[in-house]
């Protein structure tokens, strides 16, 4: 039950504050260099993509008609895809990659955390996803804190959407109210659980990978051990040596061999196959290191690369 409401807070922190700058495109100009600005090519805070020279250069209008502006939602940024709802709401995207739901009063709304329970139809998709990670035996599996969550977050965020919706038709009074605490939960849920190095100087914050970014002396000294591979050959190796080794055909985790005559441990971060605790490997290695035709090529601060051959 911990691990669904951590889920359910860290993804409603990732549907508020997530979406990316826009991508930057090249593109041809819209007219000549040095030319004066005139037409469509004028500066209008819109930058179409043109397919040649002067493609969205059109002629100003011989007269132009009355019209007026009325503001219908603020507070979005960068709309650019409506769908009109028939009960006179509006589902408007985002150029960040946000998808925003615009009530009749003109207010968009924001996918938040629980939400998702309000329409659970649609959360139902995500179950599969959290039952497979909850009932897991290892604990990277079954926590917040790794990507293997990630296959739930679209059902959630659905549910989030519409679930919102839902709240804001029945208890339209409580909508400002659960906005802010709402913001009070990302917030405080970013700092419990979020793998941020800047949160282990505040109170209470997560220290989970606080330190990864930082190479050590023993990071560049598995980084000298494991060239000892060859580039093209089948390797076995523990899970934080694997990603350094796994541009191959075939690579597995120790202590899974097959075809593989080469093995990568990192013994001051031992493995088991997916369990990252370790708690199965001093055996596993213990009983491959009775076969002698498994011999050390190179070893440093406790990262050894051996290769098999046969005993001479």
């Amino acid at each position: 039950m911990r691990s669904i409401t951590a889920l359910l807070a860290v993804l409603a922190a990732a549907s508020i504050l997530s979406g990316q700058e826009p991508r930057a495109i090249l593109r041809p100009p819209a007219q000549l260099p040095n030319a004066p600005p005139d037409g469509s090519a004028a500066p209008d805070g819109y930058a179409p993509i043109p397919a040649w020279l002067g493609q969205t250069h059109a002629p100003r209008p011989a007269r132009a008609e009355p019209y007026s502006v009325d503001t219908v939602a603020a507070g979005l940024s960068g709309g650019f895809s409506f769908h009109f709802l028939p009960d006179g709401r509006i589902i408007v995207g985002e150029r960040p990659g946000r998808i925003r739901l615009v009530g009749k009063d003109g207010k968009p709304s924001a996918p938040l955390g629980g939400l998702p329970l309000l329409a659970p139809l649609v959360t139902l998709s995500a179950l599969p996803e959290i039952l497979l990670n909850v009932l897991s035996s290892t604990p990277t599996q079954s926590s917040i804190h790794y990507h293997y969550t990630a296959g739930a977050i679209p059902g959630l965020i659905a549910g989030a959407v519409l679930g919102g919706a839902k709240l804001r038709r029945l208890r339209p009074a409580w909508w400002p109210w659960v906005g802010r605490g709402l913001v009070v939960l990302v917030l405080v849920s970013g700092i419990l659980l979020g793998p941020l190095p800047v949160w282990r100087h505040v109170p209470f914050g997560s220290d989970l990978a606080t330190r990864h970014h930082i190479v050590s002396a023993h990071d560049r000294a598995a980084a000298r051990v494991i060239r000892a591979v060859p580039p093209d050959a089948a390797v076995s190796a523990t899970n934080n040596l694997g990603a350094h080794l796994s541009e191959r055909q075939r690579i597995f985790s120790f202590p899974v061999l097959r075809e593989a005559r080469w093995v990568a441990v990192d013994l001051t971060r031992p493995s088991y196959l997916d369990d990252a605790t370790g708690k199965k490997f001093t055996a596993a290695y213990a009983r491959f290191r009775q076969d002698e035709r498994w011999r050390v090529v190179r070893e440093e601060d406790g990262v050894v690369v051996l290769h098999k051959t046969a005993v001479g």
